[in-house]
């Protein structure tokens, strides 16, 4: 599994609960924050081609 596929599911993961009312706003607002750190480190140290990196893009914005 490509560490992208890894954070995209982590992300629907997280909008579920939001949507279902698991999570507080504050508590998703610091999930993405860290998901966006998880990805920051993969694409710095990761040595990926570049369609994959066009796949992770979208996690950022």
């Amino acid at each position: 599994m490509l560490e992208s596929d890894r954070l995209l599911g982590i992300l629907k993961e997280l909008e579920e609960k939001r949507k279902n009312g698991e999570l507080s706003a504050k508590e998703f607002y610091k999930a993405l924050l860290e998901l966006l750190a998880d990805l920051k480190d993969v694409l710095a140290h990761e040595n990926i081609d570049e369609k994959q990196v066009r796949r992770q893009i979208p996690l950022l914005l």
